[in-house]
C-alpha cells in the first residue's frame, strides 16, 4: 500500500523532528496536572475525529500510530513507574502497541481508527503522547486499587 493513496498531510501523521531527551530521567508523571484536560479539549477532541473521520486506510493509520509508539520507545519519557516505591515500570510505547495491536479483535474497524487516530493526534510531542499513555494505563488499565497479596488468581 502506498502513502499516496491517501491524503496523510491534510491529517498531519507525519513524524516530527522533536528531540527525544527532557534532561529528566523520571518521566512517570504526567507533565502538569493539566495533561488530561488537555487530552479532554474541543481541539484534541477535534483533531480525533479529523484524522478517524479522514479518507484515510486504516493501514496507514496503524502504520503511523506504531511509528508513533517506536518514537516513544526510544525516548527516557517510555517508562512509566508506579507501585508503593515505584518498584514497578511499564513501557509506555508498549502499552500503545498493545492497544493498536487489539483494538481491532476488541472493537471492529471503528476501535481501530479511534485508537490510532488518538495517538496520531499526539504525534508531534513526546509529552503527549506519554500523557495520552498514562492516561490510559490510570484511567482505563488501572481503574482500582489492588492489593497483589489478596488476589485470588486460582481457577474454579
Amino acid at each position: 500500500m502506498s502513502h499516496k493513496d491517501s491524503d496523510l498531510d491534510s491529517i498531519d501523521t507525519q513524524d516530527s523532528n522533536e528531540p527525544t531527551t527532557s534532561g529528566r530521567s523520571d518521566q512517570s508523571a504526567p507533565s502538569d496536572a493539566s495533561s488530561v484536560a488537555a487530552m479532554r479539549s474541543a481541539e484534541f477532541l477535534e483533531k480525533i475525529d479529523d484524522i478517524r473521520n479522514s479518507p484515510t486506510e486504516l493501514e496507514v493509520l496503524l502504520e503511523n500510530a506504531f511509528a508513533s509508539a517506536r518514537k516513544l520507545s526510544w525516548s527516557d519519557k517510555n517508562i512509566f513507574k508506579y507501585g508503593k516505591d515505584d518498584d514497578h515500570k511499564l513501557s509506555l510505547a508498549a502499552i500503545l502497541q498493545a492497544m493498536l495491536s487489539t483494538a481491532t479483535s476488541c472493537g471492529g474497524e471503528a476501535s481501530a481508527r479511534y485508537t490510532t487516530s488518538c495517538i496520531l493526534a499526539c504525534h508531534d510531542s513526546l509529552d503527549k503522547l506519554r500523557d495520552l499513555a498514562t492516561t490510559w494505563i490510570t484511567h482505563f488499565l488501572f481503574i482500582c486499587e489492588c492489593d497483589e497479596s489478596k488476589i485470588d488468581q486460582s481457577v474454579n
